[in-house]
């Protein structure tokens, strides 16, 4: 016996509509349609892009969204679920060659000496980054001490509102008017540094 008491022959011989619904209260039970589809989708999707890893992309995808879409699946006359999951896959399929012939277009080749004009973007998106936390840090100092400390670790650090109730001592609802009111003190002081 497997899955949901089930034997392997009888796993074999149920419908694939019926194995997506039972996988939809046990997850387990989606990997018998991989199983069934995954060589097939592997093999038309090397037929499509003419590279394995973009058909293993493709079909991973593929498999996330007839899981995730299961429950938009209707069994109807002349539209299977074999059908149903090969429209997704060949949709998977064209999305992924249209962003790839996207990327394609915007590598080009360029001189050495060109190439050296360009500047870093990761440097540069660094250095934004930096004047952007700069900037913040010090319109957090322009607000009341009180508010600085609830700001400093939701924005600057990036914690939910429930660990900085928690690190600060009080209650989310109080975190949360005490952001709600450094928001306002925090649009004062950015008019008054850019006057």
């Amino acid at each position: 016996m497997t899955q949901q008491g089930l034997s392997p022959k009888e796993l074999s011989q149920m419908p694939d509509d019926e194995v997506l619904a039972l996988s939809q209260e046990r997850p387990e039970m989606f990997s018998v349609l991989v199983e069934r589809y995954q060589e097939a989708f592997l093999r038309k999707g090397r037929g499509i892009f003419n590279n394995s890893q973009e058909a293993e992309d493709a079909a991973q995808e593929t498999f996330v969204k007839i899981y995730t879409k299961a429950h938009m699946f209707r069994n109807m006359e002349g539209a299977s679920f074999k059908s149903w999951a090969y429209k997704i896959f060949l949709n998977e399929c064209f999305t992924l060659y249209r962003k790839l012939k996207k990327d394609k277009e915007a590598l080009v080749r360029l001189d050495r000496e060109i190439a050296e004009l360009i500047p870093d973007r990761g440097a540069i998106v660094e250095q934004e980054r930096k004047l952007t936390t700069d900037y913040v840090l010090s319109l957090i100092s322009k607000i009341p001490v009180v508010f600085r400390k609830a700001v400093t670790l939701h924005f600057v650090e990036g914690l939910p509102q429930k660990e900085v109730a928690d690190i600060i001592g009080v209650s989310e609802n109080a975190v949360r008017t005490r952001i709600h009111r450094a928001k306002k003190g925090l649009k004062s002081a950015s008019v008054l540094i850019s006057q």
